[in-house]
């Protein structure tokens, strides 16, 4: 029996690298994150770190958008005018994969403290790879990724103090939330509702002198990382302010309960829903309800995508299936919360995700709520903390009815492929969209050799990378149909810049490109620049690395 858990346990982890893997490469050869949500007000924060701004004007965290930065100036892929997007597009998928695994290993050891086994761990991360809340964090430049890398270790210390009483767990946990609690406004809300809850619940344990004294530490070297903060920004992190006079609105309180059960399944769509709370989280929580990733026009998910012919009322399977989906996953967390498997809050988690954008829909701290769009309810916003609740729904329905397993993963792999289109009509076309693209993945080659053929990828030649044009580099609407514009599309033009010392030249054909690249020009850009350091916000990140390495390997 030890030997058959022992070879699952295998099993179950080899699917969880292949996954991983996989996932990584579909997002990187499919989405473009520089066409992203929000990417243009924080892309700030790049030319920031590169020199190119002097302050941010935001008022974000440092430490997230320094990681990508960071890992933009280090990358060795070369690029050109054409493939700049993509290449910063990989560089913060990189970035955001790496943040997501430090939070897996962090979720691993809260779900190993519940005593929960390894096969049924790896099972969870893989179905947490194709969850559609996991692809939002992943696919977009914003610091939800860098909550959800640190929650699940804070979590973990935080129930290994209440558990045994020794407050070295706290002070493990400093540095981390020293990160986590500078990142955003809506995280810190969401996490200190969250931790309230907490401390409001086991009072007795932590009502003591030590506990105090860590606070007051907290809060110091708090202080000196806002400050470092405010320097880059001008803004302190609560000075969030929406000038857009599209935002100077609050919602109906009719929106917190309404629903429109027509539109539901006649007209899912963005805006058909901007005045029901609850329609948005059925539409948006394993679905594309406003667009952003597997319906937008820029990616190659909704390039020449087949649609599942329609059965009886039900012609929009995807926003069906959605809804479908939603509503067993909340009718599971109330089932197991009454069940009491788990403690409570790792299921209520998108509750305190709720919270503070409530609030702010109702104008508190400031007006910032469109009631054409309801946008700020992007299930994004509290991505982390579903991905923590959906881990422990999948471990408890596994747990308690050994049929749930197969059940649990052809709903979630059947869901992520319907979502994300991966059925096509024009596939000649969409081969040679991927091919172009894949020139830019950091896995580009291993891409190449496991695809048996179907991407024909020039992964190791600068030539290319660096002077290609091609419409697959730009805006896909017309991968939707091949149309005229598609066909008339000027294979080159004269845009980019090449430069060897003090040397600057602008080629005029690919060919005369190819010429310059081979006589040492090459394509200059503000990634050149030297990098800007904010030495407090990286030491405070380093010593929380070393803290999780710690936790990692000697807390058991």
């Amino acid at each position: 029996m030890s030997k058959i858990k022992t070879n699952w346990s295998t099993f179950w982890f080899l699917i969880f690298i292949v996954s991983t893997y996989t996932t990584y490469a579909v997002n990187s050869t499919h989405f473009d994150l520089t066409k992203a949500a929000d990417y243009e007000y924080y892309r700030d924060y790049i030319y920031y770190f590169f020199g190119e701004n002097e302050i941010t004007n935001k008022e974000q965290g440092l430490i997230y958008f320094f990681i990508v930065s960071f890992i933009l100036k280090v990358s060795e892929i070369d690029f050109g005018f054409y493939g700049v997007s993509l290449f910063l597009s990989n560089g913060i998928l990189i970035a955001n994969y790496f943040l997501y695994l430090i939070g897996l290993a962090g979720l691993y050891k809260l779900l190993r403290l519940q005593n929960i086994n390894f096969s049924s761990i790896f099972f969870t991360f893989v179905l947490i790879n194709f969850f559609p809340p996991t692809i939002y964090m992943i696919l977009n430049m914003k610091p939800e990724i860098i909550a959800f890398s640190i929650l699940p270790w804070s979590l973990f210390l935080i129930f290994k103090f209440i558990e045994t009483s020794n407050i070295k767990f706290i002070y493990l946990s400093l540095f981390p939330n020293l990160v986590l609690l500078t990142s955003k406004g809506t995280i810190i809300a969401s996490v200190g509702l969250i931790y309230a809850y907490i401390i409001l619940k086991n009072y007795k344990i932590f009502n003591s002198r030590r506990f105090y004294k860590f606070i007051t530490l907290s809060i110091f070297l708090l202080s000196i990382i806002f400050f470092e903060n405010y320097i880059a920004n001008s803004k302190f992190i609560l000075d969030h302010e929406n000038l857009n006079p599209l935002y100077q609105s609050t919602a109906s309180l009719s929106f917190l309960w309404n629903i429109n059960f027509d539109n539901l399944l006649f007209n899912p769509f963005s805006n058909f829903h901007s005045n029901s709370f609850l329609g948005i989280i059925l539409l948006d929580t394993f679905g594309d309800y406003f667009s952003y990733h597997a319906f937008h026009d820029n990616s190659l998910y909704i390039f020449s995508r087949k649609k599942l012919p329609s059965v009886w009322y039900i012609s929009y399977w995807t926003q069906f299936i959605s809804i479908f989906l939603t509503l067993i996953f909340y009718y599971s967390i109330f089932k197991f919360i009454k069940e009491k498997k788990y403690s409570t809050i790792f299921y209520i988690l998108p509750v305190f995700g709720f919270f503070p954008l409530i609030l702010q829909a109702y104008g508190i701290p400031s007006l910032n709520f469109n009631p054409s769009t309801a946008d700020a309810f992007k299930s994004h916003y509290y991505s982390y903390l579903l991905v923590i609740s959906f881990a422990f729904v999948v471990i408890s329905w596994i747990q308690k009815y050994k049929i749930a397993k197969p059940i649990l993963f052809l709903l979630i792999i059947f869901s992520y492929v319907n979502l994300y289109g991966f059925i096509k009509n024009d596939v000649s076309t969409y081969k040679e969209a991927l091919s172009v693209r894949n020139n830019y993945s950091y896995t580009c080659g291993l891409n190449q050799d496991l695809s048996f053929s179907f991407l024909n990828s020039n992964c190791n030649n600068s030539e290319v990378k660096t002077c290609e044009d091609s419409p697959h580099l730009g805006k896909l609407n017309y991968a939707k149909t091949i149309t005229n514009s598609y066909l008339a599309y000027e294979p080159y033009t004269n845009k980019q810049e090449l430069s060897n010392g003090n040397l600057v030249v602008v080629p005029v054909t690919f060919e005369e490109c190819v010429n310059f690249v081979n006589s040492g020009y090459s394509y200059k850009s503000f990634i050149n620049n030297s990098l800007v350091f904010p030495k407090i916000n990286i030491a405070m990140y380093l010593l929380s690395i070393f803290s999780m390495i710690y936790i990692f390997f000697k807390v058991n």
